[in-house]
């Protein structure tokens, strides 16, 4: 991407699916601050953490860690994720996430709870797409999310749609579901080669 795009002051969104080629993001999109909705799925972006986090009025954000789920030759990607990154919390008026990832990858796995501790901050969030690498990283966001645990009829009513996916390597299963293109607006994958916890059921 050219420097130049921080002359777009007035984008609301940006799509950038599918840039295989696509390995950073300029400084100079921290002037989008007019953006809304940021689409990174499929790219190989490296080191945009700083530059995601300074788009505070980001409504929208769908973003990957690894490749395509399922593909065994995957090349690993850095999205805007990080263990030292507080990214995800920064952007208080997301309502939409999704972060694609391979819960095989043993570097997301590392990360993931960390991942999923901040997306639990975000008070407007109504639709996440998530890979939880445990029973027990999903039982602690459906405890600490603001809106899944909202006094309201039944928890998670305030998500208008939810993908989870919760996979342990215990189970020994190849994961072969990419979550974020399932069709119910709350669908929940469990493969984590243990008895159905009270969270799920």
């Amino acid at each position: 991407l050219p420097p130049s795009i921080s002359n777009l002051t007035s984008l609301k969104g940006l799509y950038l699916n599918d840039c295989y080629e696509l390995v950073d993001l300029p400084g100079e999109m921290e002037h989008l601050q007019n953006l809304e909705l940021l689409a990174l799925r499929h790219s190989r972006v490296h080191g945009c953490h700083d530059v995601v986090e300074r788009l505070i009025h980001l409504r929208c954000l769908r973003a990957e860690y690894t490749s395509v789920i399922g593909n065994q030759n995957c090349v690993k990607t850095n999205g805007p994720v990080a263990t030292s990154s507080n990214t995800i919390e920064q952007l208080v008026k997301l309502e939409e996430l999704t972060i694609d990832a391979d819960p095989r990858d043993i570097e997301w796995n590392k990360i993931a709870l960390e991942v999923a501790e901040q997306v639990a901050m975000l008070q407007k969030l109504s639709i996440l797409s998530f890979y939880f690498p445990s029973t027990e990283s999903l039982e602690m966001f459906t405890r600490k999310s603001i809106p899944w645990k909202t006094d309201i009829s039944q928890p998670g009513d305030n998500f208008t749609s939810f993908n989870f996916y919760v996979y342990s390597e215990e189970t020994h299963k190849s994961p072969t579901v990419d979550v974020s293109k399932c069709s119910g607006e709350r669908y929940l994958l469990y493969s984590d080669g243990k008895d159905i916890p009270d969270v799920i059921k």
